[in-house]
């Protein structure tokens, strides 16, 4: 091979390796955009808790606002199964953990649930502004490290599901998850559907690994909302069979949402 063959190969190296690193930068950039901005959105419900304290209607404007923002980088969700929600009555929702990006996923839910507050974990009080605007809206802290004062906790919330038509929202993994396959559930939720009797909404979200992605820096994904599962006739003792059976459901439709999105 002569010398201007390797040095046509060497430039051509170069320029892919250019490449792959500005597509990296941008898709950082990207990040650090809709991680900014989310943040001042989430000021916005600040300005609502005087007139409306502790409302889940707080969040309606920071999502509308959050959505927008989103779309400027990219990124966009397909809502399926929306026929499944029913506003008229309250109920346990629980999806799946991934990431920071589950923010976008609630900010495309709230318009369609109804009256809705989420259970996060207490640290995320402490989290910037985030944690602040979560309080404005009335999302539902729980100390974790203390499991006996977790369940206090949710157990007060009975009330408010039945009599508000209250939304609670989890996060029944725990913890973020990246896998193929979701993560064990907590029995929290559940057992808390089964002393109220109110349904369990499966709602499932595809990956959404947009920023780390090899090919580009923005994405698709879709979320979809499975039919209510109804407790009425579930036993307590059947706790850990009635969590399987929601945890199967929702694993089968994340790996086929995944495959739907890789193609």
């Amino acid at each position: 091979m002569d010398q201007v063959g390797i040095v046509w190969i060497c430039v051509t190296i170069f320029i892919l390796s250019l490449s792959k690193f500005f597509t990296r930068l941008r898709s950082v950039l990207n990040y650090c955009f809709y991680m900014v901005f989310c943040n001042i959105v989430a000021l916005l419900p600040l300005f609502l808790f005087p007139f409306r304290p502790f409302d889940s209607r707080n969040a309606l404007s920071a999502a509308f606002v959050g959505r927008f923002v989103a779309r400027l980088v990219g990124l966009a969700y397909k809502i399926e199964g929306l026929e499944n929600v029913n506003i008229s009555r309250g109920g346990i929702i629980v999806i799946n953990h991934q990431n920071v990006l589950d923010m976008l996923v609630l900010a495309y839910i709230w318009p369609h649930i109804g009256p809705a507050s989420v259970v996060v974990k207490k640290e995320l009080m402490y989290y910037a502004i985030f944690g602040v605007a979560s309080w404005t809206w009335g999302s539902l802290f729980i100390d974790r490290s203390n499991p006996q004062r977790a369940i206090e906790s949710l157990e007060r919330q009975a009330d408010a599901i039945e009599s508000r038509k209250m939304k609670l929202i989890f996060f029944p993994e725990g913890t973020r998850n990246k896998g193929e396959r979701l993560l064990t559930f907590k029995k929290g939720p559940f057992r808390l559907a089964l002393q109220c009797r109110c349904p369990v909404q499966p709602i499932v979200v595809s990956r959404n690994d947009f920023f780390r992605s090899v090919g580009g820096t923005s994405g698709r994904g879709v979320i979809r909302i499975l039919p209510e599962v109804d407790t009425t006739d579930i036993d307590i003792d059947c706790l850990a069979a009635f969590i399987e059976r929601v945890h199967g459901e929702m694993d089968d439709v994340y790996r086929e949402l995944n495959r739907k999105i890789a193609c």
